[in-house]
Order: structure tokens, then C-alpha cells, then sequence
């Protein structure tokens, strides 16, 4: 019992000695959601900024677009490896609703074929849910960006 306590205790102080912390929401960041806001990369963004319906600061969300294309076939015309993107047109808003930024978001990756089809179908979501992760960080950078140059 003693040597679990100690190994969690060693194990806590070096994951906090190094930087390493979860992810808190930036109380810093009010944006009122506009767009495509059903989606579900907008309820990933919400848990680490503020969207409030009040706030002067508007961001335009479009629709997030995931896409998977064969790039290479083995010699019986299977495929053998995807890439794999998604991406999400954004603009922000000022109070007077004149544009201030705007970018496609986009992140890409490959992925080769693995050899059992339920595996690779799991393999695929979870590399669009890294690809969304990627895009989510950088708006939420922009927006922080922005929220710092007021």
C-alpha cells in the first residue's frame, strides 16, 4: 500500500516538474458562436473558451469537411494507404460585424492500410479526431492572440 502511494506521489511530481498540467479553460477568451455551431468540433472548442451568446466578438464557424482518399494500391488493386484531411472555414467578427480575420482551417495525414477492417476503420476516426485536435488548437491560439491585442 505504502509503495502505491509512493509510486503515484514520484510519478505526480515528475509529470508537475516538467510543465505537464490539464488543459483549463482560458476565462480570457468571450466569443459569441455563429454558423455551424451544432458541430462537434465547436463543443470541443467550448470546453476551453468562453462562448457566450453576449459577447462583441463574434466567430463564423463553416462546415468542418473530413476527407479520406486512396493514394496507393497494392498489385490487386486494393488500397494500401489513405490521406486523410479535414478542414473548417472561420471568420471572426468585431462589434460592428466587419470581418477581422478569416482562414480555411486544415490538417492532413497519411495513413497505410492495416490489415483488419474494423481496426482500420477505428484507426481512421481516430485520426481525424487528432486532425480536428490539431485545427481546435490553433483557432483557440488565434483566438487567444487576438484576445491579447485587444
Amino acid at each position: 500500500m505504502f509503495k502505491n502511494r509512493l509510486i503515484l506521489l514520484t510519478l505526480l511530481m515528475t509529470l508537475s516538474s516538467c510543465g505537464f498540467h490539464f488543459p483549463e479553460k482560458n476565462n480570457e477568451i468571450h466569443v459569441s458562436p455563429i454558423g455551424n455551431t451544432s458541430q462537434e468540433i465547436v463543443r470541443e472548442i467550448s470546453k476551453r473558451i468562453n462562448l457566450t451568446q453576449s459577447s462583441p466578438i463574434k466567430i463564423e464557424f463553416g462546415t468542418l469537411a473530413c476527407i479520406k482518399s486512396i493514394v496507393a494500391y497494392n498489385s490487386d488493386g486494393k488500397a494500401m494507404g489513405y490521406n486523410l484531411s479535414c478542414s473548417i472555414p472561420i471568420k471572426i467578427r468585431n462589434s460592428a460585424n466587419i470581418v477581422i480575420y478569416e482562414n480555411d482551417y486544415s490538417a492532413r495525414t497519411y495513413l497505410r492500410k492495416i490489415d483488419s477492417t474494423k481496426t482500420e476503420n477505428v484507426e481512421i476516426e481516430k485520426n481525424f479526431s487528432k486532425l480536428r485536435s490539431n485545427i481546435n488548437r490553433r483557432i483557440i491560439k488565434k483566438l487567444s492572440n487576438l484576445a491579447n491585442n485587444k
